[in-house]
């Protein structure tokens, strides 16, 4: 799940945060989305926790090179990228945007995600 515009932000928890205007964010306890990106590198899904990942807003040549880093997995080495574990997550943006969520999108809502432990059971032969 995440968000590419580039609007001022206030998070819960709010040490990511501080009314930052992110270059993008994204949210997971899976490390990867649709198409193997690694927007959550280090998201462990076994770990009860969601992974908060805010990459700052750069200037436009460092782009680029961010979204090589970020294909790569090593998008939370760079030193524009905040990065925090929570079972809860609130954004609340300072303008409307639209948020993708597992591929639906969603506009002007509050964006609140909480970890339900224990819930989903997988089964594999």
């Amino acid at each position: 799940t995440g968000c590419m515009r580039q609007r001022a932000m206030q998070t819960i928890p709010p040490t990511i945060s501080a009314c930052r205007v992110p270059l993008w964010w994204a949210k997971g306890n899976g490390y990867r989305i649709g198409g193997g990106i690694r927007m959550c590198p280090a998201a462990k899904l076994g770990d009860g926790l969601l992974d908060f990942v805010v990459v700052d807003d750069v200037k436009k040549l460092r782009v680029p090179p961010a979204f090589v880093k970020l294909m790569k997995g090593k998008i939370l080495e760079e030193p524009f990228t905040r990065f925090e574990r929570a079972e809860h997550i609130e954004i609340y943006p300072e303008k409307d945007l639209i948020i993708q969520v597992d591929g639906e999108l969603y506009e002007g809502l509050p964006f609140i995600v909480d970890i339900v432990k224990n819930k989903l059971r997988m089964f594999r032969k």
